[in-house]
């Protein structure tokens, strides 16, 4: 028989899957391996307000912050790429006298996705604004004898996964 023809079969096999977690507020980079991620990005939770005082009498509570936002979706990235990944710090929390919390920090994969930041509580126990499940508002002070200070929002983070059947 004459000869047959021949097949090149080009094929890259899937890396095994594979989760990286940043949870500790700042910047980092991350090298993808893959041209498709799973990335879910959480701003950071909002402060809380102080409780409010008049004659320095305590009046009310201060409002919590607000949550962040969650955002999961997939990316299509260039392999080798290199990311650049922000987790968001949680707000502050406002000084007694009815101070209000600082917003949270958005979380980011830059030129990918955002995930806005928590606004902070509000004197008068209005809460700050919530934008999801991302990082949860600190609450805000409580009426008390003393002034009571509101407390920090949780950080964002931000979860890359990859491989396998993402």
């Amino acid at each position: 028989g004459s000869g047959g023809d021949t097949y090149v079969i080009l094929s890259r096999g899937k890396l095994p899957y594979n989760k990286v977690e940043y949870r500790t507020p700042g910047t980092y980079t991350f090298t993808s391996p893959e041209t498709t991620l799973k990335v879910t990005v959480a701003g950071a939770g909002g402060g809380g307000a102080g409780n409010n005082w008049i004659n320095e009498e305590p009046i009310s509570p201060g409002g919590n912050g607000g949550s962040g936002e969650l955002i999961t979706k997939n990316i299509s990235v260039t392999p080798l790429s290199t990311l650049t990944i922000i987790v968001g710090s949680g707000g502050a929390g406002g000084s007694y006298w009815g101070y209000p919390g600082g917003a949270g920090g958005s979380s980011s994969i830059v030129n990918f996705v955002t995930a806005r930041g928590g606004g902070g509580g509000l004197r008068n126990n209005k809460n700050g604004t919530s934008y999801g499940n991302g990082g949860a508002g600190g609450l805000g002070g409580k009426r008390t004898d003393w002034g009571e200070d509101g407390k920090a929002g949780s950080p964002g983070w931000v979860i890359i996964e990859y491989g396998g059947d993402i």
